[in-house]
């Protein structure tokens, strides 16, 4: 989940808010989905990760982003194993959304 405010103005040096609540419904990732329900392997990974899916939850998207989150690579189908050689060496985070939940890990490509 990401949000953001933005103040852009030319005459002002202030910007106030007063009150803000987020409130969401439904399932947020959590560290444990993530470990109960995924492997992913090797990391740190060169060419290839592979994603292992140890309860065989139906994958319906995939996405890796950098640690400034910009996506880098969307992958739309239900893959074992992700091409990451196109990628520059660092710290990236694979997001699996399931019918399940979402999980999200991190990985190093070397």
């Amino acid at each position: 989940m990401y949000f953001s405010i933005n103040c852009v103005s030319d005459d002002q040096y202030g910007f106030a808010v007063d009150d803000f609540k987020v409130t969401t419904t439904g399932t947020l990732n959590n560290e444990n989905f993530s470990k109960s329900n995924f492997a992913v392997y090797p990391n740190p990974a060169t060419d290839v990760i592979n994603i292992s899916n140890v309860n065989n939850l139906e994958i319906t998207k995939s996405t890796i982003s950098d640690v400034n989150g910009r996506i880098v690579k969307q992958i739309s189908s239900s893959l074992n194993a992700i091409n990451v050689g196109d990628l520059s060496a660092g710290v990236y985070f694979l997001n699996v959304t399931t019918t399940e939940g979402v999980g999200i890990t991190k990985f190093v490509k070397q």
